[in-house]
C-alpha cells in the first residue's frame, strides 16, 4: 500500500464522529464502496481492503469500544435527527490515468463517492518522477497541501456546474485527498468533469445512452 493512501484510510478511519452518526449499516455501506473502488484502480489490494475494513468496523464488534456521546451514552442508542445524513449511495471509480501539470506533480482522480444531497472526488496528487530532490516539488506553490479546493471545477454532461463545500487531504510527499460538492449528481448525468490547472478528466458515473 503507497503510504499516501495509507495516511487517508488513516485519517478517515479516526473520524469517529462521522461513523457514529452513520452507525454500522452506513458505515459498512459507505467502507464498502471505498474499498472496493480503491481495490479497483490499484490503490490497495484485497488483502489490505479486507484488513481495513476490519478497522472501520471495529467499534461496532465490540460493546465496550462502541462510540460514545459527551453524555457516554452509546450513541447507537440514539436516534437519528431525520434528514440529517447524507445516504450513501456507490463509490465509481474513475479509470483514468494521471496527468502531469508541468513541472509540479502529476494529479488523478481516484474516484467519485456518489450521495443523495452532494458527491465527492478522490484525488491523489504525486511529484514528477526524476527529479533531482523531491522535496522540491513540496516547495512549490503549486503543489502545497494539496490542490486549493477553490481552483477545481466539477461540471456534467448535462450542463450542472457544482459548489465545491470542503474536503480533507493527507501525506508529507505524496498526497491523497477527498473533496465534497453539492448538488448530487443527477440521475441522467452520465458524465462528471473535473478541471484543475488546465487538467482535464471526464469520469463516466452512469450508463445512460
Amino acid at each position: 500500500m503507497e503510504i499516501a493512501v495509507d495516511l487517508y484510510l488513516s485519517d478517515l478511519a479516526s473520524d469517529s464522529a462521522r461513523w457514529q452518526r452513520l452507525g454500522r449499516y452506513g458505515t459498512a455501506s459507505f467502507v464498502d464502496g471505498l474499498l472496493n473502488g480503491l481495490t479497483g484502480v490499484g490503490a490497495i489490494t484485497r488483502d489490505e481492503a479486507t484488513t481495513w475494513r476490519d478497522v472501520f468496523l471495529a467499534p461496532f464488534s465490540n460493546p465496550s469500544a462502541r462510540f460514545r456521546s459527551a453524555e457516554d451514552v452509546p450513541t447507537t442508542d440514539r436516534t437519528p435527527t431525520p434528514g440529517a445524513l447524507s445516504q450513501f449511495i456507490e463509490l465509481v471509480p474513475a479509470n483514468q490515468p494521471a496527468k502531469e501539470l508541468p513541472d509540479v506533480c502529476s494529479f488523478q482522480i481516484l474516484g467519485v463517492e456518489r450521495y443523495d444531497v452532494k458527491g465527492a472526488i478522490i484525488w491523489r496528487m504525486v511529484p514528477l518522477a526524476g527529479r533531482a530532490n523531491a522535496e522540491d516539488a513540496v516547495n512549490v506553490a503549486s503543489f502545497g497541501t494539496g490542490p486549493e479546493i477553490r481552483s477545481i471545477e466539477v461540471s456534467d454532461d448535462r450542463g450542472t456546474s457544482y459548489q465545491m463545500m470542503g474536503g480533507t487531504s493527507g501525506g508529507r510527499i505524496e498526497r491523497v485527498g477527498r473533496y465534497e460538492f453539492r448538488p448530487a449528481p443527477a440521475d441522467d448525468a452520465t458524465t462528471l468533469k473535473v478541471q484543475w490547472q488546465g487538467l482535464f478528466f471526464e469520469i463516466n458515473i452512469g450508463s445512460n445512452p
